[in-house]
């Protein structure tokens, strides 16, 4: 919640210590075997004063945030994207996703997480969920 006070040093002792933190956790989860997932559902920290006006900002901003996997054989979907009227197009690069007809996908995002997890553990996704798995297979 400190990126949410608007103080610079504040949030820089914070993301020292998320880091330390993660860092302790990494560690663990290697010696195990274990998959380490790591995101965010916003962005704040990134962003400390407001660009116009100068005053601390403290809302929650909409840049984009990471969604880091570490663990043994696992990958991330190296999908080549093209954005075009909104919507992300998925193939091979821009020209073979308009030319193949190949599926429009929105950006990957925090609906994606849960499949992703569930696709990791081997389990089904259920057909409410709206995200997709962002894993190679």
């Amino acid at each position: 919640m400190v990126g949410h006070t608007g103080i610079y040093d504040a949030a820089v002792a914070a993301v020292s210590a998320t880091d330390v933190a993660v860092g302790t956790i990494l560690e663990a989860a290697q010696k195990h075997g274990y998959v380490l997932l790591i995101t965010a559902d916003h962005g704040n920290a990134e962003q400390m004063r407001d660009p116009v006006t100068g005053n601390p900002h403290t809302a929650h901003t909409t840049n984009v945030v990471p969604f880091l996997m570490v663990g043994e054989g696992l990958k991330f979907k190296e999908e080549k994207q093209v954005e075009e009227e909104g919507k992300v197009k998925v193939g091979e690069g821009a020209e073979a996703a308009k030319k193949e007809g190949e599926e429009e996908l929105d950006p990957p995002a925090l609906c994606d997480v849960a499949p992703t997890v569930l696709d990791i553990m081997g389990l089904t996704i259920p057909d409410e969920m709206t995200g997709r798995s962002l894993l190679a297979h």
